[in-house]
């Protein structure tokens, strides 16, 4: 069995004396999530780098730390292998790493000029019928038609024919439905006190008095295009991945997601979202883990 996981890292490499927790120790605490998840393969949000270096810095420091790789083999006459970070304008960089075993194949990231955040995409091969590309996705937190706009964007790089999983923070609840018809994530806002944060997340009315109703366009972009929520195709139980946090003044919701293509969904055995003390201290996201048997991914 193969265990992706993804994780927003909340402000990874930012030395911000204003902090609600200390750094350093949300870090260790980070460092710890990790450990003791031990995917075999991760996608994170949130590296901080203002800069593809900075970027790439700060990738290598996370995989130290936590004994995974992040090293693309370049072709012979390149002077060093690729890190496998998504260079954002925003600064908030995405990223991919595996444990050692699993090999890279092909790497390919979009940001500056496309998506506010960034894509990162690594094909590996995990022992499967095919290799799996995998990506790591931070959606625009601020602007519906932009999150809309960039999912376009994003399922561009995901081949019908090709087995893959896009992980992230996806910024909005997801859109797939169960076998009745309804969603299997519960609408957050409708009952939800107003507040001018929700701005960014519900569908937007000329009536001020019209009932709140979460914009779900880009996930069902992401479901359209083949990408089928994890969760959903198990009917596991709902949880929420993020609303714990002291700042946080949204309710409790599951905006991180990991989504397979269908080459995938036979292969999925099993989803969990990580809540513990350690990491409800840890980031202002929880992370999502996906059990996958290789044997039953789709040539």
């Amino acid at each position: 069995m193969i265990t992706f996981a993804t994780y927003n890292l909340f402000d990874f490499g930012r030395n911000d004396p204003g902090a609600v927790t200390d750094v350093a120790a949300r870090e260790k605490n980070l460092f710890e999530v990790i450990r003791d998840i031990d995917p075999d393969v991760l996608a994170v949000q949130e590296l901080i780098g203002a800069t593809p270096e900075a970027a790439a810095d700060q990738l290598l420091r996370l995989a130290d730390a936590t004994g995974m790789e992040c090293l693309i083999p370049q072709p012979a006459g390149k002077a060093a292998p690729r890190v496998a970070v998504a260079s954002a304008t925003s600064g908030f960089n995405t990223a991919v790493l595996w444990r050692s075993g699993i090999t890279p194949i092909a790497w390919r990231a979009i940001g500056p000029g496309d998506l506010w955040h960034a894509l990162a995409t690594v094909v590996l091969d995990i022992g499967g019928a095919q290799p799996v590309k995998v990506g790591s996705y931070h959606a625009d937190p601020f602007r519906p038609d932009r999150r809309f706009a960039d999912a376009l964007r994003v399922v561009s790089m995901f081949r019908q024919d090709r087995a893959a999983m896009l992980a992230g923070d996806c910024n909005a609840v997801g859109s797939d439905r169960l076998p009745d018809g309804t969603f299997y994530d519960p609408d957050p806002y409708t009952d939800a006190a107003w507040s001018p944060a929700l701005l960014h997340q519900v569908r937007w009315s000329d009536d001020p008095e019209a009932p709140l109703r979460a914009d779900r366009r880009s996930t069902e972009v992401l479901s359209r295009a083949g990408l089928r929520d994890a969760a959903a195709v198990l009917r596991a139980d709902w949880q929420p991945t993020a609303g714990h946090w002291p700042d946080d003044w949204l309710p409790a919701r599951r905006i991180d997601q990991i989504r397979v293509s269908r080459h995938m969904v036979p292969a999925v055995r099993d989803l969990k979202v990580i809540r513990t003390e350690l990491s409800l201290t840890a980031s202002d996201h929880l992370p999502v883990v996906v059990t996958i048997d290789p044997a039953a991914i789709l040539r």
